[in-house]
């Protein structure tokens, strides 16, 4: 009884201390981010940008989205101008119609970061959730309309993202991990969540030492 409990303490113990195999990877790829978006708009500060990546991560981890899948999406929509505001009477970062959304709004102002961005991101998880993780299905979904070309501008804004992690951690002389795919919006998570079961694993067979 008493060794059965042991081992359960030490699965727990080994799960808490897992996330070190995954954190490394998801500290690089919002520190890289955050450097990304004050290159395609300039006004944007980079407390502001790591404001706007903090929230990102924080809402693509709830709601188990890639969060290069977010960040093309608002730089498509507003270029990170956290005022936007389109004839249709779109707002915010992530463009979203007040109108149609109340409910997820519920009285608060849309065009704060935190607020727009898990608006947003549960718009775009529904638009999800309807078409199977269906990318550019989920996207035409999002834009209310025809998605042709928008699909391809996001493809095209994920690809860019996606090169500027490789080329940013080959410069820091950082293992070069991708998790992302643009057809798979679910994979970023799946795969951390993989690494950290391996690293599990690892310290269960005594591959990796205690420090």
């Amino acid at each position: 009884m008493i060794r059965h409990i042991l081992l359960i303490v030490s699965l727990v113990f080994i799960h808490m201390t897992s996330a070190l195999a995954a954190d490394p990877v998801r500290v690089n790829n919002r520190l890289i981010t955050s450097d990304w978006i004050p290159s395609v708009n300039k006004n944007v500060s980079k407390a502001q940008a790591d404001t706007i990546v903090r929230h990102v991560f924080t809402e693509a981890k709830r709601h188990k989205i890639d969060p290069l899948l977010l960040l093309a999406i608002i730089k498509n929509e507003s270029t990170f101008k956290t005022s936007a505001k389109s004839g249709s009477g779109a707002r915010g970062l992530m463009q979203v119609l007040p109108r149609w959304h109340k409910d997820k709004i519920r009285g608060r102002n849309i065009n704060d970061i935190a607020v727009n961005i898990e608006v947003g991101t549960i718009i775009i998880n529904d638009c999800l959730e309807k078409y199977n993780d269906n990318v550019n299905r989920a996207l035409g979904c999002y834009l209310g309309g025809s998605s042709g070309k928008y699909v391809a501008k996001i493809a095209k804004t994920h690809r860019e993202l996606k090169q500027t992690l490789v080329t940013q951690m080959f410069v820091k002389e950082q293992p070069v991990t991708i998790l992302s795919e643009f057809n798979k919006p679910r994979q970023y998570h799946a795969k951390l969540a993989e690494m950290e079961y391996e690293y599990i694993l690892a310290r269960l067979n005594g591959d990796i030492k205690d420090i």
